[in-house]
């Protein structure tokens, strides 16, 4: 496992302004300017972290005799001067410093004044709807009205305390339907019957699902537009899909105010309307959506890695759709040079997805060495389990790629093994055991004799097609197109324009 330098990635993922801020931070420490800020700059000026290479940067500094609680002083001061130069930022932030001056100013017995700060604190939580913090300001109301002696106001706010805890039972029930959804999404399941309670349709039949009314506010009115949106994208109802998610942007943008506050919300429902435009070739859609994202001053590393993945699969797919295998063998290349940045943070699903789309385009332009890199990554990297309907595809590719490498002695020794563990399996492969057998007989025959094989092969391929054999391989590559292009010397890229492009898959 790799070690963890948590310091230093600490430091290398503030911006500009947080290290500047620090450094004035850290000045108003005693030790922060001659220790602290000397050993952040030691870090900071470092591409790779090694302990070695740092001690001798810092020879002569007495506090490297304890580098290691020197580190961990560092390591709290930075939290803390980044605490402080996000305060006021975050609504949470401001309400919770007003509810602080209150508890102050209850402990003095200025209980005007605290119910003052306590209204403040209340106005802005409704305004922003952030209930659990209206349940915590309505209390100390409770306390203050205790306090003052005030028993009209106390039934007043028995009676608001439970109009808000209504609210709230309501969001947290959409909020656990929402996380049951993703959660499921997630784990790659399908859609299935109301008899299994992990599955969609039993999400679906939450009796909060039925109508837009019962949610009754507008955080959970969002959630039910959500969770209405992933469960058509994952039935393939794309039109349907965008629908809800379309409406649920223009919900976040009434509230602009909001954006500013939470714009990772915003975030994730522009993401969801470009996937869907995608999906559904409005690209021009897609693209006015795009500007809006790559607009927004993103700073959380996820949410940057979310953006970098959906932008390019939008535009690799748009390559695979118009057939421009150049073009989107070029992006490829592209994030293959910058996909260190962001790997981490995107989650292994959508990683498998990208590498497979652009090992496909790699492949389709002939650039055979990109494509099995990207192919490697997939296999060396991330679990079969994830995304499981790409591992035979994977397979295949990969193989189909060995074979335009010249990699014969490679290809006999995987067939065999891929055999034995696609026979070992229920399911009907036919088509993936039909090209893997096929690769093995290519590979111990003669080049004069590949040509009569491929031939045989479309032969037969156009006699499984009649028979409908089952499979989900043609979504992903169209085998017709890579024999065809065999037999007539050309590349799979080449051989696939002029036909009908296989079914588009959801990402």
């Amino acid at each position: 496992m790799k070690k963890r330098n948590d310091l230093f990635d600490l430091i290398k993922l503030m911006t500009r302004q947080e290290k500047r801020y620090f450094k004035i931070y850290a000045s108003t420490h005693k030790s922060g300017e001659h220790n602290c800020i000397r050993l952040f700059d030691a870090i900071d000026a470092t591409e790779h972290y090694d302990e070695k290479e740092l001690r001798r940067s810092l020879k002569g500094a007495k506090f490297t005799r304890q580098l290691g609680v020197q580190k961990g002083y560092l390591y709290d001061l930075i939290l803390r001067s980044l605490r402080e130069y996000r305060s006021g930022e975050s609504v949470h932030v401001r309400i919770n410093e007003l509810l602080h001056g209150v508890k102050i100013l209850y402990g003095k017995g200025l209980y005007s004044q605290g119910l003052d700060l306590a209204m403040k604190a209340g106005e802005l939580a409704e305004n922003y709807e952030k209930l659990p913090k209206m349940l915590e300001v309505i209390n100390w109301e409770i306390n203050l009205a205790f306090a003052m002696a005030d028993m009209p106001a106390l039934t007043r706010l028995a009676g608001k305390l439970r109009s808000v805890q209504d609210r709230l039972d309501n969001l947290e029930h959409y909020s656990q339907l929402l996380l049951r959804m993703v959660t499921l999404e997630r784990a790659g399941g399908s859609p299935c019957g109301t008899e299994s309670p992990g599955c969609t349709e039993a999400i679906m039949s939450d009796p909060l699902l039925q109508s837009e009314h019962r949610a009754i506010s507008i955080d959970a009115g969002r959630y039910f537009l959500t969770i209405h949106g992933i469960y058509h994208r994952r039935r393939g109802e794309w039109e349907r899909a965008y629908e809800y998610q379309l409406r649920n942007l223009r919900c976040i943008e009434s509230r602009p105010d909001h954006i500013a506050d939470e714009p990772r919300i915003y975030v994730s429902a522009l993401i969801d309307v470009i996937v869907s435009s995608s999906q559904l070739r409005k690209y021009s859609e897609a693209e006015r959506h795009i500007e809006i994202l790559e607009s927004l001053d993103i700073e959380e590393a996820y949410w940057k890695a979310r953006v970098f993945y959906v932008v390019r699969m939008h535009r690799l797919f748009q390559s695979r759709w118009n057939q421009d295998f150049s073009g989107g063998a070029g992006l490829a290349r592209e994030i293959l040079a910058d996909l260190w940045r962001h790997e981490q943070h995107i989650e292994p699903d959508n990683r498998k997805i990208l590498l497979f789309t652009m090992a496909y385009m790699l492949f389709g332009d002939g650039d055979y060495s990109s494509a099995i890199r990207c192919i490697n990554i997939i296999l060396n990297e991330i679990q079969r389990d994830i995304r499981a309907e790409l591992d035979y595809p994977v397979m295949i590719m990969e193989l189909m790629i060995h074979y335009e490498l010249g990699h014969d002695d490679l290809i006999a020794s995987s067939v065999r093994s891929r055999l034995r563990a696609l026979r070992a399996t229920r399911e009907d492969y036919r088509l993936e055991e039909f090209l893997l057998l096929l690769l093995g007989r290519l590979v111990r025959s003669a080049p004069d004799e590949r040509c009569g094989l491929f031939r045989e092969a479309r032969d037969r391929l156009s006699a499984m097609a009649a028979g409908d054999a089952p499979s989900g391989l043609p979504r992903y590559i169209d085998v017709d197109a890579w024999i065809d292009g065999r037999i007539r010397g050309m590349n799979y890229g080449e051989a696939l324009r002029g036909k009908i492009e296989p079914e588009a898959y959801a990402h």
